[in-house]
C-alpha cells in the first residue's frame, strides 16, 4: 500500500504559498476601456505598471484560503502488485552469480478532474513546431473559465487510460578470490506511464500540477509528427530499457598492508526534452519550419499567462551516459594498544565534467549546462581506536 503519512492531508491544505503570473503591457488605454478590450492609444513607455495596464489573474481565488483541490469521498489508497523471480548459483567456490526479474503494477491511481469546466471549454489551436514544422495542438481555455481551478481527486478505473508499470532484469555477481573481494551488477529496466484520462496537462494551470506528473513535463494531448499516438501514452512511444552497470571491489596488498578500493558506475542518460514556454507575445523564430510566419505571433490570444509545450517526444533525445570511477586507499597502523587508520579517497578520479542537467527551453540559452558532475575530489581521513 502507498505510504500516506502527512502527505495526504498536506495535499489538500488550503494554507499554501501561492503565486500569480500576470500580463503587463506598457500602454495608454482608450478612456473607459480595459486592457482585455484591446483598445489602446499607444505605448507610453514610462516603465511603470499602472493598474489599468496589468492583465487579469489566472486564479480567481488567488490569495484566499480556498481549497482548490479536494479528494472524493470514496477515494482509495493506491497500491502495487509486485512479482519477483530470482535464481542464484555458485560457479566456483567463493564466486556466485544471480539473475532476477521484477514486475510492478500500480492500481487505484489518482487522477485530477476539473469541476468547473469541460473539454468543450477549450479552444484547440494548432501551432507549428519550430523544429520540424509538425502541428501541435494548444488547448486554450475560454475567457469565461479562466482562473477557475477547483478540481477533485478520484481513483482511475480504466487501466487503458491510466496505468503505471515497471519491468526490470538484473544480473549480479559477488565473490572472494585470491585476497580480492568484489561485487557488481548490470540492470536493465523501464517504467511506463499512461495518463490519458485528464483533459490536458495540469502543469499548464497555475498552482495545479498533476499528482503524478510534475508541472510542465509534457502536454498530455500533443501528437507526434509521425503518428496519432499521444504523448500521454508512453506504452505507444517505445520507451527504451535503460542499462545501468556497477562494479566495486577491494584488494589488500600483502607486502604493504594497504587496502585498495575501487568502484566503477555507469548510468544511462536521462530524458532530454526540448520545451517551448509560450506567452501571448511569443513569436516564431526567423528560421521556423512548416505552416508558420517567421517573426509572427504564435498564439496572440493565449488565455493563460504562459503555456509549456514539448517540442520533442519523450526519449527522442537523452543525456549522454554518466561514467564515474572512484578510488580509495586505506592503511592500518598499530602502536601499543592504539590502532590508527589512515584513508584517502579520490572521487571522480578521471575528473569527468559530465553535464547532469541543462536548460531545455527553446531560446538562446537552450543547452546551457546548469549542473555538472563534481570535479575530482580528494578526501583524507584519520581515525584512532583503543
Amino acid at each position: 500500500m502507498a505510504g500516506q503519512g502527512l502527505g495526504f492531508p498536506q495535499r489538500y491544505n488550503p494554507m499554501f504559498i501561492q503565486s500569480d503570473l500576470r500580463f503587463w503591457k506598457d500602454y495608454d488605454l482608450v478612456p473607459g476601456t480595459s486592457l482585455s478590450s484591446g483598445k489602446v492609444l499607444a505605448t507610453n513607455g514610462d516603465n511603470i505598471a499602472q493598474d489599468n495596464e496589468i492583465g487579469p489573474s489566472g486564479n480567481k481565488s488567488f490569495g484566499l484560503p480556498i481549497l482548490q483541490r479536494h479528494p472524493a469521498d470514496d477515494i482509495g489508497r493506491e497500491y502495487d502488485w509486485e512479482y519477483t523471480a530470482a535464481v542464484q548459483h555458485e560457479i566456483i567456490q567463493g564466486i556466485s552469480v544471480s539473475a532476477t526479474w521484477y514486475r510492478r503494477d500500480t492500481y487505484n491511481m489518482t487522477k485530477t478532474t476539473p469541476t468547473q469546466y469541460l473539454p468543450s471549454d477549450y479552444n484547440i489551436i494548432n501551432i507549428a513546431n519550430p523544429l520540424d514544422g509538425s502541428l501541435i495542438p494548444i488547448y486554450n481555455i475560454s475567457l469565461a473559465k479562466r482562473g477557475l481551478l477547483d478540481r477533485i481527486d478520484t481513483n482511475s478505473t480504466d487501466s487503458a487510460q491510466r496505468s503505471l508499470n515497471y519491468h526490470g532484469f538484473e544480473i549480479g555477481t559477488t565473490g572472494r578470490f585470491r585476497g580480492a573481494t568484489f561485487f557488481g551488477g548490470w540492470t536493465m529496466d523501464k517504467r511506463v506511464l499512461v495518463h490519458c484520462d485528464e483533459i490536458e496537462n495540469w502543469g499548464n494551470l497555475p498552482g495545479a500540477p498533476s499528482p503524478l506528473y510534475p508541472a510542465g513535463l509534457t502536454n498530455l494531448n500533443q501528437q507526434t509528427a509521425k503518428s496519432d499516438y499521444h504523448y500521454c501514452d508512453q506504452a505507444r512511444l517505445g520507451v527504451p530499457f535503460l542499462h545501468e552497470f556497477k562494479l566495486s571491489g577491494s584488494y589488500l596488498l600483502p607486502r604493504y598492508g594497504i587496502q585498495v578500493n575501487a568502484a566503477f558506475q555507469s548510468y544511462p542518460g536521462a530524458q532530454l526534452p526540448t520545451r517551448w514556454n509560450l506567452t501571448n507575445s511569443t513569436r516564431y523564430p526567423a528560421d521556423c519550419k512548416g505552416p508558420c510566419t517567421p517573426g509572427g505571433l504564435v498564439v496572440p490570444n493565449l488565455t493563460l499567462a504562459n503555456y509549456v509545450v514539448d517540442l520533442t517526444p519523450p526519449w527522442q533525445d537523452t543525456y549522454l551516459r554518466q561514467n564515474q570511477f572512484d578510488l580509495g586507499f586505506r592503511k592500518l597502523f598499530r602502536v601499543k594498544q592504539y590502532t590508527f587508520s589512515a584513508q584517502a579517497d579520490i572521487f571522480n578520479a578521471t575528473n569527468s565534467s559530465y553535464v547532469q542537467t541543462q536548460l531545455v527551453t527553446l531560446g538562446p540559452t537552450l543547452g546551457t549546462p546548469t549542473k555538472i558532475l563534481q570535479p575530482r575530489l580528494l578526501r583524507l581521513a584519520m581515525q584512532m581506536r583503543f
